[in-house]
């Protein structure tokens, strides 16, 4: 999708509908970038009446180096704002820490 947004210099996901998560592989240290869409990618939970209680997505995050599977998942409450974030196989990173491990983007 980086050509499309060279090519017309616009992004197919407007920013505040994606969040962009970074990790990086617990054996490999190699980083990792995912984004989520807000509006697409997220699946209703429910509680135990049947009531909206939120969102929740499970993403299966692999890098290139190693290809080991990293697991997210993230919950979300009703109006779509992060609410938790746990992975395994990898860690959580901030964005500083993930252009310093890769400057190529």
């Amino acid at each position: 999708m980086s050509w499309f947004k060279r090519i017309f210099g616009i992004s197919l996901v407007p920013p505040e509908r994606a969040i962009v998560v970074y990790v990086r592989c617990d054996k490999c240290q190699h980083p990792v970038s995912v984004r989520i869409d807000r509006y697409n990618d997220l699946a209703v939970e429910y509680n135990e009446r049947e009531i909206e209680i939120g969102y929740v997505v499970h993403k299966s995050i692999m890098d290139s180096t190693c290809f080991r599977i990293m697991q997210a998942t993230l919950t979300f409450d009703t109006q779509r704002n992060e609410q938790t974030r746990t992975i395994s196989g990898g860690t959580f990173i901030d964005e500083a820490t993930y252009r310093a491990l890769h400057p190529t983007t």
